[in-house]
């Protein structure tokens, strides 16, 4: 990656296409929309590291079948 983004609000690096916002004529830019919608209410900061361990607490991994049948291949 040549150059190295972070997101404003988490700090994680950016490897695809960033949120870049506009807010009261300054660029800000966000790895998603969810960590532009963090900044906008002035939500607590949360690092990355937080981040993973609310999803390890809050989600179950699921193993999604394959629905290529369904479709008709």
């Amino acid at each position: 990656m040549d150059d190295a983004r972070q997101c404003e609000c988490c700090g994680r690096p950016i490897k695809a296409m960033p949120e870049v916002k506009t807010l009261r004529g300054k660029q800000h830019t966000f790895c998603s929309e969810f960590c532009f919608r963090l900044y906008l209410y002035s939500a607590p900061k949360a690092s990355y590291d937080d981040m993973k361990k609310m999803y390890a607490l809050r989600f179950i991994p699921m193993d999604v079948p394959d629905l290529h049948y369904l479709a008709g291949e």
